[in-house]
């Protein structure tokens, strides 16, 4: 999931993000890939310990690091639904302004 959701940052680069969007996405996904680490870590601690009470333990920090990692992956997402959404905003905007209005056809009145 999270090599879908960086794939998507360069497309914001691409789509015109703001440096605003690309610096919170890069944080999130820096984040994300420490957390990886310590998943691994813990997935293999688990698999190491034979203590009930420790993988009891281990399991619930498990899913608590994958449910954080869930969130910032929809953070990510909603930051790039945004930008996506101010860039149509923007295009259709130049569009407009570029597009000959009922004013821009002036003809002199001719008796």
């Amino acid at each position: 999931m999270v090599a879908s959701v960086a794939s998507g940052l360069g497309a914001s680069a691409r789509m015109g993000a703001s440096m605003e969007s690309q610096g919170s996405i890069s944080m999130l996904l820096s984040k994300i890939k420490g957390l990886r680490k310590n998943l691994r870590l813990m997935q293999k601690q688990l698999m190491e310990t034979t203590d009930p009470a420790e993988r009891k333990v281990l399991l619930k920090m498990i899913q608590d690091v994958q449910a954080m990692m869930a969130m910032f992956e929809a953070q990510i997402r909603q930051i790039q639904q945004a930008d996506q959404r101010r860039e149509a905003h923007q295009q259709e905007a130049n569009r407009k302004r570029h597009e000959p209005g009922p004013d821009d056809s002036f003809e002199p009145y001719q008796a």
